[in-house]
């Protein structure tokens, strides 16, 4: 094919090629940078934010955790009432993220009915607990032999 053309267009095809050459790499390299500018863009308002989320939730949770023991512990109904305001952060916290583009809407509702369940049930069980210690530390000092019982009945209750 360029056999047959003579040496003027040769030298002047070089040019052109390298032209169209030049072109195409402006144009693929355009392109990748605009897919990088989405990525990017996904990354700092999706994923990066859902690894705080992921964060902040495992601190609530912690402080859940903790507060439900420290409030046995303590035989304190007020400072377990307290730790509804480490729930209430928490989904607080679900709610916030329900305009993150890369987390489901299903998953965060899932998450919340587990953490309402798990509260619930956490919660009455440690009120229980804490009423029946009570309850025993009550029938033990009204009993007559009251001092081997109530020793029991203390250990029991100090030791959740």
């Amino acid at each position: 094919m360029f056999e047959d053309l003579s040496f003027r267009y040769k030298l002047f095809a070089l040019p052109v090629v390298a032209t169209l050459a030049f072109l195409l790499i402006l144009l693929v390299t355009l392109w990748l940078g605009k897919r990088n500018d989405g990525s990017l863009a996904l990354i700092e308002a999706g994923y990066y934010p859902a690894v705080e989320l992921n964060r902040g939730l495992e601190q609530s949770l912690v402080q859940i955790q903790r507060g439900l023991e420290d409030a046995v512990a303590d035989r304190d109904l007020a400072g377990l009432m307290a730790t509804e305001t480490y729930r209430d952060d928490f989904l607080a916290q679900l709610d916030d993220a329900r305009q993150n583009p890369v987390i489901e809407a299903g998953q965060l509702e899932r998450l919340a009915a587990s953490l309402t369940g798990y509260y619930g049930l956490a919660q009455r069980a440690r009120i229980s607990w804490i009423a029946a210690c009570f309850a025993s530390m009550a029938s033990t000092l009204s009993a007559p032999t009251a001092s081997p019982a109530m020793r029991r009945s203390l250990t029991r209750c100090a030791n959740p």
